[in-house]
């Protein structure tokens, strides 16, 4: 099983990978030192084919719909915040 492929299973459950435990996982099961992975973790963030956010990792694809329904929310409360600041002034 590869980095991908652990990414993979974890966003099928709407859930990141965390990456502390991927760096462990490799650790153990695969005798990869911490640098390795995390060069490996690097390599396929600038393939665009996961992004990790902290300690979160997931397949880019997800990222961008997250990116999208957080920008979503952002622009609602917006929306709620002027149509309050317009009824303050009335």
């Amino acid at each position: 099983m590869t980095i991908r492929e652990i990414v993979k299973e974890c966003n099928k459950c709407s859930l990141p990978a965390l990456k502390e435990k991927l760096i462990g996982f490799c650790g153990k099961e695969w005798g990869s030192a911490r640098q390795t992975v995390q060069a490996m973790l690097k390599e396929l963030e600038a393939n665009e084919e996961i992004k990790v956010d902290g300690d979160n990792v997931w397949l880019y694809l997800r990222w961008q719909k997250i990116l999208t329904a957080r920008e979503r929310d952002y622009l609602k409360m917006e929306d709620i915040l002027n149509g309050r600041r317009n009824k303050d002034l009335f």
